[in-house]
């Protein structure tokens, strides 16, 4: 069994998925079954992962599914649970996976006043985050190890703060775009409230449920001998930080982008299709939804005429720790 948590709509492990069955059948038969369970929260909306594993949804570049490739014996499954939950069966899972999803933490530990997202906060709200996301992060880590069968590999890619204390939205030092992904969030936000259009509270009230951590962070219960997560077996066999520089801003770089306008309609969305519920959700229940999202809307399109004005500025490079773990 392959386990894929956080999969939202599974296009990031599609092609990862289609090399590990044809690696699974190379080593033992043609016809060898294996199945595909993907994981996240039951609000997530599991048809377009369904239609794009059987074909119905094109995939970027011509590619096809690996239910196209393989169509006997590669069975596909969903499962509406939290990854703080045990997903499958124990002992169940051969190889498991997840891809930029083990940030978000299970609950908002604090307000944050004055801007969005911890890795903007002070010292004291950081440590709060911090200690929320390590209590976290040994709940994901010992259901993980429950599920996977001895010998088991997961591999994760999660978002983090690196040793030159650089993030997602935030890769100045290694030469990523200038402008602060989080800043500008909490700027035109900031502006919203100062306009009146959302109040104070409102603006206190829009939190990121999120914490990126550091290798020390990461490795923190796997090194720990005491830990729920190493006395149920699980190893770190590798873990490392890299630096993927956004697409769009490359793309601007090389000239591909007629205008900044061209260039700020693609790139927003981007930002839009992950963060926009939290906007939401920090608006006041007294607002009609329609209100509601007129608010958000004119926060976006703050957000895209800063990048369309100075498009050279803007991106969003991914700062991710990968890792490699084992179930003894």
């Amino acid at each position: 069994m392959l386990a894929d948590y956080g999969t939202a709509d599974g296009g990031t492990s599609i092609d990862l998925v289609d090399h590990i069955v044809d690696a699974v059948r190379a080593r033992t038969t043609p016809d060898q079954e294996v199945v595909v369970l993907y994981e996240d929260i039951p609000t997530n909306p599991f048809g377009p992962l369904f239609q794009m594993m059987q074909g119905m949804l094109p995939l970027p570049g011509g590619r096809v599914s690996y239910l196209a490739k393989h169509t006997e014996g590669v069975f596909v499954h969903a499962v509406g649970t939290s990854f703080y939950k045990q997903c499958a069966p124990t002992g169940s899972v051969d190889f498991g996976m997840s891809f930029t999803a083990m940030h978000w933490t299970s609950t908002v530990p604090r307000p944050i006043p004055d801007v969005l997202h911890d890795v903007m906060a002070s010292d004291d709200v950081k440590a709060d985050y911090a200690k929320q996301s390590a209590a976290d992060w040994s709940v994901i880590l010992l259901q993980r190890a429950k599920e996977l069968r001895k010998g088991a590999r997961l591999l994760m890619a999660n978002f983090c703060v690196d040793d030159k204390g650089c993030y997602l939205g935030y890769a100045t030092p290694h030469g990523g775009p200038s402008v602060n992904m989080h800043a500008t969030f909490a700027k035109h936000w900031a502006e919203m409230r100062d306009e009146g259009r959302i109040t104070a509270e409102e603006f206190v009230n829009t939190n990121f449920p999120q914490h990126y951590r550091t290798v020390a962070e990461f490795r923190a219960p796997l090194d720990d001998e005491t830990s729920d997560a190493y006395k149920a077996g699980l190893r770190l066999e590798s873990i490392e930080t890299r630096r993927t520089p956004c697409p769009f801003a490359k793309a601007w770089a090389d000239g591909k982008y007629s205008s900044g306008e061209e260039f700020a309609m693609d790139y927003v969305p981007t930002l839009r299709s992950w963060s926009t519920s939290v906007y939401l959700s920090g608006l006041d229940a007294s607002r009609s939804e329609a209100e509601k999202e007129a608010i958000v809307e004119e926060f976006w399109a703050k957000y895209e005429a800063a990048a369309a004005a100075d498009p050279g500025a803007h991106g969003m490079d991914y700062v991710h720790a990968f890792m490699v773990l084992r179930k003894e």
